[in-house]
């Protein structure tokens, strides 16, 4: 049993189905992050469009009941996602992501997507419906962070549903939610370079303004001239600045 790992097995059928409907037709490699006991799995499998389907188990014993089950069409590596690299898994093709994601590795989850946006054709990932609120927060808000602004600019995103806790075994304490994203076309030409720094540094002392979380290369002076060519005032939150504004920010002080 995973529960030490943070991990609930989705025993619903009927969920695993809607997942993999949310996702349609998906012509190409799909990489499942933690199969479990394979509900989702199974759906997966039946789309033909899908022309391979690779999956990423922590857990030895579930890997090969996994393997046992679906045999040769599906292709089982024992990993930690974290460590997996989907470029060598598809040869540098293009993919599909899907999964449920065990709690504790959300937050680690997201910056692994977020450094492989460029591969990256759809996803379909179930969280804590608390986490998602947080990835899809507006400005303004206390979830509103570094990650809701990163995962903003680099997909479209939509809230698929809710997942309450008897679909899965065990029953966890807390609400679930799946959300469905892709590539935006204008989003920021790197993954978790210098832009990913200057966004997470905003972010440092939350309580601090703009112009005092960001380290010394930003200059000041160009900053709060940005800020109010922008109709925004010197001290700034970093809560209070969009995903967008984030960009324009950035591009103003890093322009020659």
């Amino acid at each position: 049993m995973s529960t030490i790992l943070g991990q609930h097995f989705l025993v619903n059928r009927n969920v695993a189905k809607k997942m993999a409907a949310e996702l349609g037709p998906m012509a190409g490699p799909v990489l499942e992050i933690g199969p479990g006991r394979g509900a989702l799995t199974e759906w997966l499998l039946a789309d033909p469009a899908v022309t391979e389907l690779a999956v990423v188990e922590y857990d030895a014993g579930l890997a090969a009941d996994l393997q046992t089950r679906f045999g040769p069409r599906l292709r089982v590596m024992v990993d930690d996602i974290r460590r997996s690299d989907p470029e060598l898994i598809f040869s540098q093709r293009p993919f599909h992501l899907a999964g449920n994601v065990p709690y504790y590795l959300s937050k680690e989850l997201i910056d692994w997507v977020l450094l492989r946006c460029q591969r990256l054709i759809s996803g379909l990932l179930m969280f804590q419906k608390d986490f998602v609120d947080k990835l899809l927060a507006e400005e303004g808000g206390k979830s509103y962070g570094a990650q809701s602004v990163l995962f903003q600019l680099h997909f479209h995103t939509r809230r698929c549903f809710v997942v309450q806790p008897g679909s899965f075994s065990p029953a966890p304490k807390v609400i679930s939610a799946v959300i469905r994203f892709g590539p935006r076309t204008d989003r920021p030409p790197e993954s978790g370079g210098a832009f990913h720094q200057f966004v997470r540094a905003a972010f440092a002392r939350r309580r601090k303004t703009l112009a005092n979380n960001l380290p010394s290369q930003f200059d000041r002076r160009r900053l709060e001239l940005l800020l109010a060519n922008l109709g925004l005032p010197a001290a700034t939150r970093p809560e209070q600045v969009s995903p967008e504004t984030f960009r324009r920010l950035y591009n103003g002080l890093t322009r020659s």
